[in-house]
């Protein structure tokens, strides 16, 4: 028998609250009293009562659920939801339900291949939410029942994002490594920004180790086997999970590095600029338009990583490709001096042979290595310093750059007609400005702020020498 719409209202307001409250009885005698029982939906969203169960990770009840429905009504086990998602979909996004889930595809076992409105299987929700009990069971699964270009839809989503991308981007990194090995063809796969899974890697660098001296040592004695982390300290569960994450992250980088072929793109070796000694001629400024459109490009994992000061996965892909610091435009000391990368720098003095090789190129734009210390990009980190900590560190850059170039260096002009030491007046002098008025409206917020306060204390000084008395909120004075 049909529920009225207003029974079915108040079904679904009874059982909505129960399933957020646990009264996990509750929701079992009411699914026995409703036609439609564990399938029932009661949400705007259509999400059926098994489906709620599963989001909030309650195991023994999901499973209960499940035996309520009969065998040959297995088939309505394939429910979606108005976001295409089914309760395998929403298995994946935690580790809590694996047996339940387990379960499901006993019973339903076309749920591992559906998929949701943005062409998502449950394999794939479990690799954006990095959790590594489901992926293990739904991709052993995948494995078992799947072969050749089937399996290719639950690698790949509509947009091309693979779920080697989406593990990175979760930050499970011994799940990406795991995706990495057992299927390579996907490290080379670009997804709809045009990334390979290496360069999101170096846009978004992992931790690959502390950098406390202290915290070092500890880590040299700790193991990352996970076995009874219950009977330990929370600050070394912690520690060891720290841990697993640096040390999967580097296995990761050298599966990556090895693969990766995006090191190969770079500019094209006819320059669209040059640097001159003079400022007579044809004008080399280039117009906004063109800088804008070359900004778009997708650069190398080597730049990428130069660019977000990634220490380890610039010296491992130099380690196996040294050829890829052949980078014609910005090269990567030129990316390192213009966002401030002072351990690439370091990195680069070590590598004597690749520094003779890249310092003496210009940009695209006429810039050598002197003139990008005065085109600097990282400015983030300017608001954290004091305005001599900045302009001194500028300095001692310049300096430094200046030992690598040769002396013509020094007199070549960009192509906004100026040479290095010019331009790094201009910004010496803009930087020292843009301080001043900062100083200048310091000290005017600190006078107002003085001013106020001493207005409050002179009105309360004469008020108190009055009698009063307070009334509720308003002090009145005697009469």
């Amino acid at each position: 028998m049909a529920l009225t719409e207003a029974d079915d209202l108040r079904v679904s307001s009874e059982l909505y609250e129960a399933l957020i409250c646990g009264e996990e009885a509750r929701v079992i005698e009411i699914c026995a009293a409703i036609p439609k029982g564990p399938l029932y939906t009661p949400t705007i969203h259509d999400d059926t009562v098994l489906s709620l169960a599963t989001n909030l990770k309650r195991n023994d009840q999901v499973l209960e659920l499940l035996d309520m429905v009969p065998m040959h009504d297995s088939h309505k086990l394939t429910w979606q939801n108005s976001g295409g998602n089914t309760i395998l979909h929403e298995a994946g996004f935690n580790n809590k339900t694996v047996e339940a889930a387990a379960e499901m595809i006993a019973r339903a076992p076309m749920l591992l291949g559906m998929t949701n409105r943005l062409g998502e299987t449950p394999l794939f929700t479990a690799a954006i939410s990095g959790k590594t009990k489901i992926f293990k069971l739904l991709h052993r699964e995948v494995l078992r029942t799947t072969l050749g270009q089937d399996l290719r839809n639950f690698l790949q989503r509509d947009d091309k994002s693979t779920i080697l991308h989406k593990a990175i981007f979760s930050r499970n990194y011994w799940m990406a490594h795991e995706i990495a090995v057992k299927h390579p063809h996907l490290i080379n796969e670009n997804d709809c920004d045009e990334m390979t899974p290496l360069q999101l890697l170096s846009v978004s660098p992992p931790e690959f180790g502390p950098k406390r001296f202290f915290k070092r040592m500890i880590y040299k004695v700790i193991d990352t086997d996970f076995e009874n982390t219950n009977i330990m300290f929370p600050w070394l569960t912690k520690m060891k999970k720290e841990k697993h994450q640096c040390e999967w992250a580097m296995k990761l980088v050298k599966v990556l590095v090895k693969d990766d072929m995006s090191w190969q793109m770079t500019e094209s070796l006819v320059k669209k600029g040059r640097s001159k000694v003079h400022s007579y001629g044809r004008s080399q400024h280039i117009g906004m338009a063109e800088q804008e459109l070359n900004m778009m490009k997708p650069v190398t994992p080597l730049l990428l990583a130069t660019i977000h000061g990634c220490v380890e996965i610039v010296e491992e892909i130099l380690k196996v490709y040294p050829q890829a610091i052949d980078h014609d435009g910005r090269n990567i000391l030129c990316l390192a001096i213009l966002h401030r990368r002072i351990e690439i720098i370091d990195l680069m003095d070590k590598m004597k042979i690749q520094k003779q090789r890249v310092r003496r190129k210009a940009d695209t734009y006429g810039n050598t290595l002197l003139h990008l210390v005065a085109e600097k990009q990282d400015k983030a980190t300017e608001d954290l310093k004091g305005p001599a900590l900045v302009l001194q560190e500028d300095t001692l850059l310049f300096k430094r750059i200046k030992e690598m170039c040769k002396p013509v260096d020094t007199m070549r002009l960009n192509s906004k007609g100026k040479t290095a030491e010019e331009a790094f007046k201009q910004m010496t002098d803009a930087t020292l400005k843009r301080y001043r008025r900062q100083v200048a409206a310091e000290k005017l917020c600190k006078s107002i702020a003085v001013s106020l306060e001493a207005k409050r204390l002179d009105s309360f000084t004469r008020i108190s020498s009055t009698q009063c008395r307070p009334i509720q909120r308003f002090w009145v004075c005697k009469v």
